[in-house]
């Protein structure tokens, strides 16, 4: 039995979202440039992330 993933999405000027998603693989987050995300689970339940698209910034 998959469990659902609880998580909180934080944009750049400061607002918070919550949600979960279903834990079984089939569903993804979408983020924002400038927004963070922090996932409800302990560190070994991760098995892998991927990163499919990065934002540059200038100095």
């Amino acid at each position: 039995m998959v469990k659902a993933i609880d998580f909180a999405v934080r944009d750049s000027a400061g607002g918070l979202v919550r949600g979960s998603v279903a834990g079984d693989g089939s569903n993804f987050v979408q983020l924002g440039a400038g927004e963070e995300i922090s996932l409800n689970l302990a560190r070994e339940s991760v098995a892998g992330f991927v990163q499919t698209a990065a934002t540059l910034s200038s100095p």
